[in-house]
């Protein structure tokens, strides 16, 4: 049986601090900025996460429907959460102009390569996985796509997946 989405209202980053998830991931541009959405807030609580974007080169488009991941023991961290940064935009710029800056083919490719790596990581293990309205904020995205792509990628892979929302899914598709 495929697991399902399951909805919270609440704060992913203290769900990833006090280990009700030991993975998070978020979408990313390709510019190594981690400045505005959640991402800023993941670069304050897993600096690792932020160290193992900046590895990457900045600019870079072939980044798009790849990830980086933060690990906090290679980065010489004791504890936290594994944080997959998706790169599932270019740029930032859209937004301005009334554009979407998601790109749906590069975060289905990105969640696709999660998948698989989580798999291949956990080997048995039970991982909680810990998602936001993943590109659906400033990005731009549809949830009703993008939560399609989770289906069919991370819980069709059999992971555990909770969607940490600020207030009631209901409420939010409505706005």
């Amino acid at each position: 049986m495929q697991n399902k989405l399951v909805y919270k209202v609440g704060d992913l980053i203290s769900a990833a601090a006090n280990n009700e998830v030991q993975v998070i991931a978020h979408g990313c541009n390709c510019l190594c900025t981690m400045g505005s959405g959640i991402a800023p807030l993941i670069k304050s609580a897993f600096p690792y996460a932020y160290e193992a974007d900046c590895k990457t080169r900045k600019g870079d488009k072939l980044k798009l429907g790849s990830f980086t991941v933060g690990d906090p023991e290679h980065y010489g961290y004791s504890s936290g959460p594994l944080v997959f940064n998706l790169y599932s935009q270019y740029n930032y710029t859209g937004r301005k102009n009334g554009l979407r800056d998601l790109d749906y083919n590069a975060l289905y490719d990105a969640l696709d390569l999660m998948a698989f790596e989580l798999q291949c990581y956990a080997l048995g293990e039970d991982l909680k996985v810990g998602l936001p309205l993943i590109g659906c904020g400033l990005a731009g995205g549809d949830w009703r796509i993008v939560s399609r792509m989770i289906e069919s990628t991370l819980l069709k892979s059999g992971f555990n997946v909770t969607i940490y929302t600020l207030k009631d899914i209901e409420l939010w598709l409505k706005e």
